[in-house]
């Protein structure tokens, strides 16, 4: 329903957020990287991607939008050190 009233721009985004959790889960199985800590760092770059297309669609582009999205990114740095490193 909503990718018929999504603009070029705003598909193109969901479209990619799709692929990047598909990719996300797809590439978690296979090193078998299990646990939800970190999986919080994809989860807070993927919201970004997601509150910028709920502003997009309600027109709420402003102050609080810029925050959230701030305080996503600084959750996702953050939490960068619970993902595993290759040995």
């Amino acid at each position: 329903m909503f990718f018929f009233m999504m603009n070029g721009p705003a598909f193109f985004l969901a479209a990619a957020l799709l692929l990047a959790v598909l990719l996300i889960r797809r590439k978690r199985k296979q090193h078998g990287i299990t646990g939800f800590k970190s999986l919080l760092t994809p989860i807070c770059f993927c919201s970004i991607g997601l509150v910028g297309l709920i502003d997009e669609w309600m027109d709420l582009i402003g102050l609080y939008a810029w925050l959230v999205q701030l305080t996503l990114l600084v959750a996702g740095i953050y939490f960068l050190k619970y993902i595993p490193s290759k040995k």
